[in-house]
């Protein structure tokens, strides 16, 4: 992880919706097993 002025802050942008995108995958796919069984 690198400190660089210019793209310090559109990284940290890309990682946290990455996150979030990450977490709601999870979210649904655990309603999808709790439907299934």
């Amino acid at each position: 992880m690198r400190a660089a002025g210019q793209g310090s802050t559109q990284g940290r942008l890309t990682s946290k919706t990455a996150k979030r995108k990450i977490k709601n995958a999870r979210k649904l796919a655990e309603h999808l097993i709790h439907k299934l069984t």
